[in-house]
């Protein structure tokens, strides 16, 4: 797992994030800017609205709780975070407690890019 999710690695995971206010063009303007948190400065990530409260966010951190303290940090509280996507493996429609045989090119590109697997 340390391959695949430590912040180090750089791999991008994609967010489906629901927030208490309306999404505007400035918040996410300054969430894909590097946002100042407590204890570190995050690096900049793609943010794109999906609709009126909610976003889609491609990070290469995810550090603990990083989308809700970054939302906090400009004032906006995150009431929904859903994890859609880790490097090319999507969830889909994947239900919650269910899981899918990874396999096949989406296997092997998968395991490439975690430098696992040669070419």
């Amino acid at each position: 797992t340390d391959r695949l999710l430590h912040p180090t690695r750089e791999h991008e995971k994609e967010y489906v994030v629901t927030v208490d206010k309306p999404v505007t063009p400035m918040f996410l303007r300054l969430m894909s800017q590097p946002v100042k948190l407590e204890d570190f400065t995050t690096k900049p990530c793609r943010a794109m609205k999906l609709g009126k409260n909610n976003f889609r966010i491609i990070l290469t951190e995810g550090k603990k709780h990083q989308i809700r303290r970054m939302c906090a940090a400009l004032g906006w509280t995150t009431l929904d975070l859903k994890r859609v996507r880790v490097l090319n493996i999507e969830l889909g429609s994947l239900k919650m407690g269910s899981n899918r045989k990874i396999s096949g090119s989406e296997l092997d590109i998968f395991l490439h890019k975690l430098g696992i697997l040669e070419q």
